[in-house]
């Protein structure tokens, strides 16, 4: 029987919070045809990735496998479903949220070893490693964006681009991995060529697992996940990350109040 396991592996900020909540979303409607590794359930393997990038210890890799190879014992051995597997941390952790790794560049690693520890197991006929991506620009925004949000970034927007200008376009970044994993089956998607689309961003992951009919037309869409404030809030945000008077709780709580007002207003 031909049994599919489907790695959404990344990248950051191109709408993959929204991809892993229309699946738990639609959990009921899709669990007849595939076990769905989410979110928190697949974490513990995902950090794994995500804490390599940053240290590059190879027995934080090998504990990544062999978290791995449990779940394949436990879980995928109950059933013959396909498995759809998603976590944007497989690909190494956020870039910029850190001085140890902003370029994406352990994932030639973790996504080998990954790859071999699901065709050891002998469960699956194929192998399908998706990426969703953006165009260079709207996604270094978005990065920027969401950093000021979440970290106390300072930097202004011209400045956090001229340091990041050496990172590579998401594009390339799949195109290097075919070159080095030419066995595999690759697929990428850019997601702002799929706004219209009939489930939005999560449009070509949907066409990708090509669920039967009688499944795709009772899914249910949902709206964007983490789409991005008002640029009045945003411009707050930095003032208040660059504001060295204040203490770090008391920059907090200003930030919370005003991701809190101005999130109603957030469009994408």
């Amino acid at each position: 029987m031909a049994r599919r396991f489907i790695l959404h592996a990344g990248f950051h900020k191109t709408a993959t919070t929204t991809l892993q909540h229309f699946l738990k979303e639609n959990g009921e409607i899709l669990s007849a045809q595939y076990s769905l590794w989410v979110s928190e359930f697949i974490k513990p393997i995902s950090n794994k990735a995500s804490k390599f990038s940053m240290q590059r210890d190879y027995e934080i890799l090998t504990e990544m496998t062999e978290r791995l190879s449990v779940y394949l014992e436990e879980e995928a051995k109950l059933h013959d479903l396909d498995v759809i597997c998603s976590h944007e941390d497989f690909s190494g952790q956020l870039p910029g949220r850190s001085k140890s790794n902003n370029n994406y560049d352990a994932i030639f690693e973790t996504l080998p070893a990954l790859c071999e520890t699901i065709k050891k197991s002998g469960l699956f006929t194929e192998i399908i490693v998706y990426f969703s991506t953006r165009d260079y620009t709207k996604w270094i925004e978005s990065l920027y964006w969401h950093l000021i949000q979440s970290t106390n970034l300072r930097l202004e927007l011209k400045t956090f681009k001229k340091q990041h200008r050496s990172f590579p376009d998401l594009e390339d970044i799949v195109t290097n991995i075919r070159k080095i994993m030419p066995e595999l089956t690759i697929i990428s998607a850019n997601i702002d060529d799929y706004s219209t689309a009939e489930f939005g961003a999560t449009t070509p992951f949907i066409d990708l697992i090509d669920p039967p009919m009688k499944i795709r037309e009772n899914l249910q869409n949902i709206p964007r996940r983490r789409v991005r404030l008002p640029l009045e809030a945003s411009l707050k945000l930095l003032k208040l990350n660059q504001d060295e008077t204040l203490k770090n709780k008391v920059r907090q709580e200003q930030k919370f109040a005003i991701i809190e007002h101005y999130s109603k207003f957030s469009s994408g």
